[in-house]
């Protein structure tokens, strides 16, 4: 009977290395076969390169596999799941390489197929999207390079490779609506995100921020008779200074349409906190109006169009859009707030001259 060697084992039709060697350490990995001699050779390799680094302080050699599992097992951010994605998504292509192998060359394959939406991508990515999926593979090449140490103590990399990131699309161009684009729009989505949409382009707030806002921002301002929303800068995307949200006669009027309906959220569908108004319903809403590209962050853009095409100075516009500025800050003074109202109801009057519609849907 021929003799097995010890330290293989099946899992899913794969053989995987497993073995302790007194003296030495330990061997795990995946041999990528089904083939029971070829992964013998695989171990033997293995084996014989773990006894050359020991006795002669030769560097270990590691496959982009082992150091995938060891990123995964020590990771403790909060994005490890969706790295655990992207490296599902690479492994069939650079699992079985040796990290000293991970190149340019190496990563070619792998971003034809984000570019073209070949398996295991289900449709073709940007080139944004392309280099937020490697972002884990540059990740686990730098701890090779920096952190991770083999038994005779070297890294398990020499160094870093440059990695060369994908730019081959263009950002997408902003699709700031006219006045009857926008009624088209309007017209075709739910309720609830008729409201959302009316304050959108009336205070330029993102997605992620108008959704996430609070009646506990809101901060009566007795002097100038009115009420402002002071959003943490925690709550906003790469902002350092809390942002206040000023209302023209639109958004206010969307404001006290939701007061009552949620203890906590300002914007909620069937009694529940809306997590985002880029959904399903937005998707088919814009499809039916005849503007399957519009995002719903275009409302924004069509906020600081009407602002400029107000004549609305710069630097009101960029507070407004809480864009980052070092001289601004949120202690506004009730002129100072006054002022920034004075702007955005200038959109009233545009709007009025428009088309009057947006006044008129929320009651």
């Amino acid at each position: 009977m021929p003799r097995r060697t010890t330290g293989l084992y099946l899992r899913a039709g794969i053989w995987h290395i497993d073995k302790q060697i007194q003296g030495l350490g330990r061997i795990r990995g995946s041999c990528g076969t089904p083939d029971r001699p070829e992964a013998e050779k695989r171990l033997a390799f293995e084996v014989d390169r773990l006894r050359r680094a020991r006795l002669y302080g030769e560097r270990v050699s590691h496959t982009f596999e082992d150091a995938a599992a060891k990123y995964v097992d020590e990771a403790t951010h909060k994005s490890i799941e969706r790295d655990i994605g992207a490296l599902a998504r690479v492994m069939p292509f650079l699992s079985r390489l040796d990290l000293s192998e991970i190149h340019d060359e190496a990563l070619k394959p792998v971003i034809d197929a984000m570019r073209a939406g070949d398996d295991p991508y289900r449709k073709p990515l940007t080139a944004g999207g392309a280099v937020r999926e490697l972002a884990a593979v540059r990740r686990i090449l730098t701890l090779a390079a920096r952190k991770w140490r083999d038994e005779s103590g070297n890294t398990w990399l020499p160094a870093a490779p440059l990695l060369t990131m994908p730019s081959w699309s263009k950002p997408r161009a902003p699709m700031p609506l006219d006045w009857s684009d926008q009624r088209a729009v309007l017209k075709q989505i739910p309720a609830h995100l008729v409201e959302a949409a009316i304050y959108a382009v009336n205070t330029g707030l993102r997605d992620a921020t108008q959704a996430a806002l609070r009646w506990e921002w809101e901060v009566d301002i007795p002097e100038i008779g009115a009420s402002v929303f002071v959003v943490p800068a925690r709550a906003m995307k790469g902002e350092r200074e809390d942002h206040v949200v000023v209302h023209n006669e639109a958004a206010s009027r969307v404001i006290e349409a939701c007061r009552g309906r949620h203890p906590d959220r300002v914007f909620t569908y069937e009694g529940k906190p809306v997590a985002s108004f880029a959904n399903s319903a937005w998707e088919k809403g814009r499809a039916r109006a005849g503007f399957p590209g519009l995002w719903w962050h275009d409302w924004r853009h069509t906020f600081a169009r009407r602002l400029r095409a107000a004549r609305v100075p710069l630097e009101t516009r960029k507070v407004l859009l809480a864009h980052a500025n070092g001289d601004i800050t949120t202690h506004y003074s009730g002129a100072e707030l006054q002022e920034l109202i004075d702007a955005v109801r200038k959109l009233d009057s545009l709007e009025r001259r428009g088309s009057g519609v947006l006044l008129k849907a929320v009651k």
